[in-house]
């Protein structure tokens, strides 16, 4: 991930908390939590939906889900009926949310999805809940899906659109 940019280089200035991340910092967090992921169970073709504001845990698990399984990434705004809707769509095995908040979110996937939450620890690096080890998420081939989106139709009912690594 980001191989040819030197470590040392920013790659994140979020203004609002006063945080710069370096793309070494990035690399080694998105890399952590995508072996979380992986020892939770996402695989190849997995899609882990997640519901974050701005920040960097929604960067980091963003970008950790695309490595280990497929990142379907939610509008946290959504009400329970669409992340129901979106859920079901998209065959989430995982959610992955703020520790406070995203109760809709919660709501939608009680009983059908599990989720795990992520936040910032005290050394200012993203952790998930429940983040046992033991496996490593391979890195993912440019023709596998990275992403999935919803895009409105013809219909209006949202459809789905993957798009793999290369793109």
């Amino acid at each position: 991930l980001f191989g040819s940019i030197p470590g040392s280089r920013t790659a994140i200035v979020l203004p609002e908390e006063g945080v710069t991340i370096s793309y070494e910092s990035l690399r080694r967090q998105v890399a952590a939590v995508a072996d979380v992921l992986a020892s939770a169970g996402v695989s190849r073709g997995d899609r882990v939906a997640m519901a974050f504001p701005n920040g960097l845990p929604g960067i980091v698990c963003f970008l950790a889900a695309s490595v280990a399984g497929t990142a379907a990434p939610l509008n946290p705004g959504y009400r329970e009926e669409e992340f129901r809707f979106y859920l079901a769509d998209t065959a989430a095995t995982l959610l992955l949310v703020p520790p406070a908040g995203a109760e809709d979110a919660r709501r939608a996937a009680e009983g059908r999805v599990p989720v795990l939450t992520a936040a910032l620890d005290s050394a200012g690096e993203v952790r998930l809940s429940g983040g046992g080890g033991g496996r490593t998420a391979p890195p993912p081939s440019p023709d596998e899906v990275a992403l999935v989106l919803h895009t409105s139709g013809s219909t209006g009912r949202p459809k789905r659109v993957p798009l793999t690594h290369r793109n």
